[in-house]
């Protein structure tokens, strides 16, 4: 006979998520791992983040499963609406997120690796979700209202 779920089994996928995202984002801040010139321990971080991202991924489809809610929170239905448009602009932004950073930050900041590569991470995330937000709002969305559109002509 199978009972009720243990509240500590529902609140796995959670503590998961969030662990994992507190990790990556700790990983990703706390030393410079390019300049420190050790190719394998780059390695190292870049598929520990892989990894870590995959377990985040995986936490937050267990998080979607056991509690419906957490997808259809209106963040994520933003985040998820932007998805693709996000997809298409980070890498390209890169670049110019390092140009901003190293324009913006002061000579302090950029000594200290950690503190830097958390600032540019938070100019790197902005600038992409606004250049994925302008590339949904003047491309994206008047391409499916044509779609839509279009759709409605061939139904009449």
């Amino acid at each position: 006979m199978h009972g009720a779920p243990k509240a500590s089994a529902a609140a796995e996928p959670a503590w998961r998520f969030y662990f994992c995202a507190a990790v990556l984002v700790w990983l990703q801040c706390s030393a410079d791992w390019l300049a420190r010139g050790d190719w394998r321990l780059t390695c190292w971080v870049i598929a520990a983040s892989a990894g870590l991202f995959a377990l985040l991924v995986r936490s937050g489809l267990g998080l979607n499963r056991d509690r419906p809610a957490f997808g259809a929170a209106p963040s994520l239905r933003r985040i998820a609406k932007l998805s693709y448009a996000l997809y298409l602009v980070h890498f390209s932004l890169l670049g110019p997120a390092i140009k901003t950073s190293r324009a913006l930050l002061p000579d302090s900041m950029l000594a200290r690796p950690a503190m830097a590569s958390a600032a540019f991470l938070l100019i790197y995330v902005s600038m992409s979700w606004a250049g994925a937000w302008i590339l949904h709002v003047a491309v994206e969305r008047p391409f499916l209202r044509l779609r839509d559109r279009h759709r409605d002509d061939q139904r009449d």
